[in-house]
């Protein structure tokens, strides 16, 4: 939980984040990435820890916006002189309603580079989910590697890659909430009535009253077309 901060509002695609009512910026491992106001799920699986900060970022980052940014840390093995451990890993699924199916697996282990110690971990993750609404469903695909390269007892050396693939819907919500939608599941499509049935340019009382929305008739009686313009080659004019 973050005090003032909210995923941006596109259904369903958890993005970034906005921090103190600004876009936040995205950072992977202290290098700014592209915007990502929803656009693509932000893969958080794949991090073993994310920064939020409120406000603008270090001068170190360059320009950044004054709302504050994300940092991610990617999933890694520290090298460590003499670590004889064996490689880890795990293997997880998950499954929900409306065919929720995500499979996800990472394996950590120490090596050797050049006779130097070497920390490596590999991450994957694959989804293939339908969701609530009709003909849309999510395809993501995301594949990371990551190493620290022990080079002297004061310097360590972290490189690495990530994959990710997404195709899905930015915005699958209603986007005409009406109370049958909510009560019954009743959605209404098509094109809205028409209430000015005389195409007089005004909603009448008895239109207003045909429309259920009598009550706010005194509000719609005034003319549609507010003013013409004529267009001259060197003149334009607009008339009330």
């Amino acid at each position: 939980m973050t005090p003032g901060s909210f995923t941006q509002s596109f259904f369903g695609v958890a993005g970034s984040l906005d921090v103190r009512g600004t876009a936040g910026e995205n950072y992977f491992r202290g290098v700014r990435r592209i915007d990502n106001p929803g656009n693509y799920p932000t893969p958080i699986g794949a991090s073993d820890s994310i920064d939020i900060v409120r406000g603008p970022a270090s001068p170190v980052f360059g320009p950044s916006k004054v709302g504050g940014y994300l940092n991610f840390h990617p999933k890694f093995k520290k090298a460590t002189d003499g670590d004889e451990s064996e490689p880890t890993g795990e293997i997880g699924f998950t499954g929900g309603s409306w065919g929720k199916k995500s499979l996800h697996a990472e394996v950590n282990g120490p090596a050797t580079l050049f006779g130097k110690p070497l920390g490596y971990s590999l991450y994957g993750e694959s989804e293939n989910s339908d969701a609530y609404y009709q003909n849309t469903h999510t395809n993501q695909t995301v594949a990371q590697a990551s190493f620290d390269l022990k080079i002297s007892d004061s310097l360590h050396a972290e490189f690495g890659v990530m994959y990710q693939y997404f195709k899905g819907n930015q915005i699958a919500g209603w986007n005409r909430v009406t109370q049958q939608l909510i009560d019954n599941g009743t959605y209404i499509t098509g094109s809205p009535t028409n209430i000015d049935t005389n195409s007089d340019g005004l909603i009448s009382q008895s239109e207003a009253n045909a429309a259920a929305i009598g009550q706010f008739a005194p509000l719609f009686n005034a003319h549609v077309t507010i003013a013409t313009a004529e267009i001259d080659p060197l003149v334009v004019q607009v008339a009330p």
